[in-house]
């Protein structure tokens, strides 16, 4: 019976409730967000400086390094982010305000294995695109087989993504220590996938466009502060998906997982 009503107290999951209960989350906890995303910042912004200055090949190996602290700086703060969202406090040792053990590098992991599970789910598209495309349209040239190729291409890739969004469930169970798995995930999106891939990627588009306006502006420019200020808003803009996805878990996990509404201290 208390599990009846502990999930009788969840509002039926639609794209507006997520919305609103990530707005809500925002407003909650905007202080200890802002706290977890000073160091991956930070990090982030220093190397992105170091790329800048480079030149050349020493460019080249600064860009893979600024991916790999990228991807740790992600995983960080969003392994922080979903605990910050969903009250759990986490291991005693801590990095400027950050709590630090192994769910850090098996959010990575998951992370990878999920655009890893992406890239070769799109891989037979790109050779049907390669083959099967310019055999059927022997008279375009090569740049309009692109362009067709790239339209025809939207289809099977919002399929991935709709793919990739129903096993993302795994990413916060993971920052909360879950002994959990993408099975459980598609298990608990089921008969919502749809809707949590718009809840999920809508946001993510409209940053994305912001993103793209602030490059141009900055390439306009050409000033180099300028670039940092671009990336800190992108950073603050992209973390409003890690909290939207803590809120897809809020609705969605199960009956058993508490989802205090404290801040975490």
């Amino acid at each position: 019976m208390q599990e009846h009503q502990q999930t009788s107290q969840r509002p039926a999951f639609t794209v507006i409730a997520l919305w609103a209960e990530t707005a809500r989350m925002l407003q909650r906890h905007a202080g200890d967000l802002l706290r977890v995303l000073v160091l991956p910042a930070l990090l982030q912004l220093g190397l992105a400086w170091q790329v800048m200055r480079a030149t050349g090949e020493g460019r080249q190996g600064l860009a893979w390094l600024l991916v790999a602290a990228a991807g740790l700086g992600i995983a960080l703060f969003a392994t922080n982010c979903h605990r910050v969202v969903l009250g759990d406090g986490g291991p005693v040792r801590s990095l400027w305000g950050l709590r630090l053990d192994g769910r850090v590098l098996w959010y990575l992991a998951w992370s990878v294995f999920l655009v890893l599970a992406g890239t070769l789910a799109f891989v037979p598209v790109l050779v049907l695109g390669i083959l099967v495309v310019p055999a059927l349209f022997p008279g375009m040239d090569p740049e309009e087989l692109a362009r067709l190729f790239e339209w025809l291409a939207w289809l099977p890739l919002i399929l991935i993504i709709h793919l990739l969004i129903r096993l993302s469930l795994v990413l916060p169970a993971t920052a909360l220590g879950r002994d959990t798995h993408p099975g459980e995930s598609w298990h608990l999106t089921h008969g919502h996938g749809w809707r949590l891939t718009l809840g999920l990627c809508l946001p993510a588009v409209a940053v994305r466009l912001f993103e793209d306006v602030l490059g141009r502006l900055t390439e306009a420019v050409g000033s180099a502060p300028l670039t940092l200020v671009v990336a800190l808003l992108a950073t603050l803009a992209g973390a409003v998906t890690v909290v939207a996805l803590s809120c897809a878990w809020r609705l969605l996990g199960p009956d058993d997982d508490p989802t205090p509404e404290a801040p975490l201290r």
